[in-house]
């Protein structure tokens, strides 16, 4: 019988963080196996998960059986079975494509099933009866920010994650400061807390540019605790600015209708491709997700938009 489950995904942060509820589902339902996950990035976000082993692509070698990341699942050993949870691999002989699967919960939910099945075809022996939609929902690590609540008395913010894609998506905003600029100087009675660190934007003079890292400590770095402080953070501001980006799916999670934030959700995508995939994660009418969750092209009228949305804050 195999003892040890390794979970591997050679993709970002947002692979990472949508299959989280769904491996906390497996291993709940298999508590005498041990489990790891091989990720080049985010541990972090499984900081409450402390049975998990995280293992990162960037020390360690766990196996030339998984290198490949089409690889399904291998056996490393007759106790150790490597399942991959990247969504690109399970379309192979699956019945829908990895766009139609992709950040859809509850389709990825049953392509890992159909990947499970597989592994158990060979003997694994993998238990896994698929969850309901609010199990799903990643949840966020606990996490003190004491001194963001003590600095957000009495000011009107948003959270702006100027963060640029790493696996392909259409992006048509080309500068971010540029765009943040233009935002600070349209609402001055409001205070942009910035994600990553700029330069240009530490030295534009502007005082309600606020890089978060001055507040808390938000280094970058390949565990991601970066991205669990701005989770907490987004449930505080009054707008956070999210883009189809991996490092911003992070408002997908089972806090986000607890808290009071409005989410921003621009895209190049005329059919706000990821954003409205996403939407489907969430068990509310419509009109509900509608004033927390708001759609935004990105063109020409970006700053505009934004602004319009924002200034309901003020």
């Amino acid at each position: 019988m195999v003892k040890n489950i390794v979970f591997y995904n050679f993709f970002h942060i947002g692979d990472v963080w949508l299959s989280k509820g769904i491996i906390k589902a497996i291993m709940d339902q298999n508590p005498s196996k041990t489990f790891t996950y091989f990720i080049h990035a985010g541990g972090a976000l499984y900081s409450d998960m402390p049975q998990l082993k995280i293992m990162y692509t960037k020390n360690n070698t766990i196996s030339p059986l998984i290198s490949d990341k089409f690889t399904t699942y291998a056996y490393l050993d007759d106790d150790t079975v490597a399942i991959n949870t990247w969504i690109g691999s399970i379309s192979n002989g699956y019945d829908e494509s990895t766009t139609q699967i992709e950040c859809v919960l509850e389709k990825i939910q049953q392509a890992l099933k159909f990947q499970i099945e597989r592994a158990n075809m060979d003997g694994a022996e993998l238990e896994f009866m698929p969850v309901a939609l609010e199990q799903l929902l990643p949840t966020i690590p606990p996490l003190n920010i004491e001194k963001f609540h003590q600095w957000r008395v009495g000011r009107k913010c948003v959270l702006y994650h100027n963060y640029l894609p790493r696996s392909f998506q259409k992006f048509t905003i080309k500068n971010h400061d540029t765009v943040i600029m233009e935002l600070a100087e349209s609402n001055p009675d409001i205070d942009f807390v910035i994600a990553s660190y700029s330069a240009v934007l530490a030295s534009c003079g502007l005082p309600n540019v606020i890089y978060v890292g001055t507040i808390l400590d938000c280094k970058e770095s390949h565990t991601c605790e970066n991205i669990v402080t701005l989770a907490h953070v987004a449930l505080k501001c009054d707008f956070s600015i999210n883009f189809e980006i991996g490092a911003c799916m992070t408002y997908v999670n089972s806090s986000l209708f607890l808290s009071k934030v409005v989410v921003l959700a621009p895209s190049s995508y005329d059919d706000y491709h990821f954003h409205a995939r996403l939407r489907t994660n969430f068990l509310v009418s419509d009109s509900e997700y509608e004033k927390r969750v708001r759609f935004i092209p990105i063109n020409d009228r970006i700053v505009d938009s934004i602004s319009e949305q924002i200034k309901t804050a003020a």
